[in-house]
């Protein structure tokens, strides 16, 4: 199969909607009419506009032209002068993606065999696999993976083999990826897979890299930067050329499927829904801070009719005042209170912040433990978005495993019994709770004869991966232990009665030496 790099840099760009300039009307005559085709207009954005608004310092009401500074004649009418405004910007879409993790990623994966009725074997194989899933970080690349996603808009989960060993990676613009996966029109599936990344040469300039992945090889490009080749790579692109250079053959990365698991967030970054109201929070909050250099502070008022000696800090604040005039007064002004309009403003865009991106702040709670269904009543918008999210990342979390099942299967010899293992991995959402309330919970209806043991030692929150097997175990030993006893007791007189009989000898044997 011949890979041709023109073809695989080839991506759906990240947009946002435009409002329809020309509202369109219908009348009674409309009715019948055929399907009317609308062309919709978006506003192209890019993963790097994205880490402009994760990061603090890349905030729009930072930058000059969006927020721009007075300029205005100094005192003697001469010069212009530059007033640099006060900007305030909030870390809000960091905090929206901690806590969209924190209910998405918050529990471990839970893996259940597929089997109606799952054998002995079944159940000690799927232990092995979830052992090896901890073993391996493979919760810490579902966090990284989903953590990737939730801030440039697309991650990918790239297993591979190492000398025998199976290994991971998360690839995603954070970490200088730009990702280009490629679908059969047909089926859906993953038909190509494209990485491109950039690394420094030996004299500090940086190196174009593409690896592509299809079902059976890797392959690596390379492309140099260099003015020279850049010159180069322009007329060969004239000539119908790439510009791209193989670095080395395709290498087989030793699975029967491409070894990628690729999840694309169709809205961008988790808090674009209130990206809108972010940017007129800091405007607002912005001008509040400017307002409040001029009103927040009191105002000195001097009423005198001769000259006044006035001694200040150095930042003009008054120390003393020496009046030669008997009628001069000083007094300071009283400031503006704020208007109420203004912190409704405030109020209101701050509470659609947390609601378009359903994040909760949570209420301030005076009293001991709450019960389980307030809890889940308080933190029901995040809860729903993890529900809706672990809906999303289903398919991406059955490649995952699939990959896992087939590197893991080949690291430890077992291919073949790893791939016809029927486990499936759920999403459980984190639900902040009541733990002793959840254990009674259990409990009850484990002696009620609704839940199995098993069910119920796995639901248990302080359950580790082989609860179950665990206490197993530690029955068998204590039906053993009586038997055990016994028999060490029985073997114990015995020896004790072996020792007095060969001391009797010994004894009997001295005397008639002495003889």
């Amino acid at each position: 199969m011949t890979i041709d790099p023109i073809e695989i840099l080839r991506k759906e760009p990240f947009r946002r909607i435009l409002p329809d300039p020309f509202p369109r009307y219908i009348t009674a005559f409309d009715k019948d009419a055929p399907y009317q085709e609308d062309n919709v207009q978006y506003q192209l954005v890019s993963q790097a506009d994205f880490m402009r608004e994760y990061e603090v310092g890349g905030h729009k009401i930072l930058s000059r032209g969006y927020y721009p500074d007075k300029t205005k004649y100094d005192d003697e009418k001469k010069q212009f002068v530059t007033e640099i405004l006060s900007r305030v910007a909030f870390p809000f879409q960091y905090v929206i993606t901690v806590k969209q993790l924190c209910h998405l990623c918050g529990n471990n994966i839970d893996f259940k065999l597929s089997d109606a009725r799952p054998s002995q074997q079944d159940h000690e194989l799927l232990h092995d696999f979830v052992q090896g899933w901890l073993d391996k970080n493979m919760e810490t690349a579902w966090y990284y993976a989903a953590r990737a996603e939730k801030i440039t808009g697309d991650a990918a989960f790239c297993g591979y083999m190492a000398n025998g060993i199976f290994r991971w990676r998360v690839f995603s613009y954070l970490e200088g990826d730009v990702l280009f996966p490629h679908y059969d029109p047909i089926t859906g599936d993953l038909d190509a897979f494209g990485r491109k990344y950039k690394l420094y040469d030996e004299k500090g300039r940086t190196v174009d890299y593409l690896d592509v992945w299809d079902n059976r090889y890797i392959y690596h490009f390379r492309r140099s930067n260099t003015l020279t080749d850049r010159i180069r790579n322009t007329i060969k692109r004239f000539a119908g050329l790439s510009g791209w250079e193989e670095v080395e053959p395709p290498t087989l990365h030793g699975f029967d499927f491409i070894p990628i698991a690729y999840k694309r967030s169709p809205i961008g970054p988790c808090w674009s829904p209130s990206q809108d109201n972010i940017e007129n929070y800091e405007l607002a909050v912005s001008q509040l801070a400017e307002n409040n250099k001029a009103f927040a502070f009191p105002i000195l008022f001097i009423k005198s009719t001769n000259d006044l000696d006035v001694e200040g800090t150095s930042d003009g604040r008054p120390t003393m005042i020496v009046a030669s005039d008997e009628s001069a007064d000083a007094k300071t002004l009283n400031r503006a209170d704020a208007s109420s309009s203004f912190e409704l403003q405030l109020r209101i865009l701050l509470e659609n912040i947390f609601r378009g991106s359903f994040a909760v702040n949570p209420p301030e709670i005076k009293g001991g433990d709450l019960p389980g269904v307030t809890v889940k009543l308080i933190y029901s918008p995040a809860i729903e978005k993890a529900m809706a999210d672990s809906q999303e990342w289903n398919s991406f979390m059955d490649e995952m495993v699939n990959i896992f099942k087939q590197g893991y299967g080949i690291e430890t010899g077992r291919v073949s019994r790893m791939n016809a293992l029927r486990v499936r991995g759920d999403i459980i959402p984190y639900v902040h709770q009541n733990v002793a309330e959840t254990i009674s919970n259990l409990v009850q209806s484990k002696v009620a004869g609704i839940l199995s043991t098993r069910t119920a030692t796995e639901l248990n929150p302080y359950a580790s991966n082989a609860e179950y097997e665990q206490r197993l175990e530690e029955e068998r030993r204590a039906i053993q232990s009586p038997v055990q006893q016994s028999v060490t007791t029985q073997v114990t007189e015995t020896a004790q009665g072996d020792n007095v009989v060969n001391r009797t000898r010994e004894t009997i044997a001295k005397a008639q030496n002495n003889s």
